[in-house]
């Protein structure tokens, strides 16, 4: 469950994130929040592994490992911090 995933799969999720928060016009409060817990992602993100039992009884969440190795890297949550400015930039 928990093995090293393709960039290709953290490329896609950093898409699909940023396509969800723009299009539900979240995109700025989306990078508030990425900007504001950025010190904090690996904490968090090891947060949601000790989660993960509890949130896979009551959610289907296929992509719920992507999401965690996306977080515990700060150069990921700057990438997704970029493509949803850039999605906020061309909807404008």
């Amino acid at each position: 469950m928990w093995n090293e995933p393709e960039p290709e799969q953290l490329e896609e999720l950093i898409e699909r994130v940023s396509d969800f928060l723009v299009r539900r016009q979240l995109g700025v409060i989306g990078i508030i929040m990425l900007e504001s817990s950025k010190p904090l992602t690996l904490a968090g993100s090891q947060l949601l592994i000790f989660l993960a039992p509890l949130v896979r009884c009551f959610l289907q969440l296929p992509d719920y490992p992507l999401l965690v190795h996306l977080l515990e890297d700060r150069r990921r949550v700057e990438q997704l911090i970029r493509a949803i400015e850039r999605k906020e930039d061309g909807r404008a």
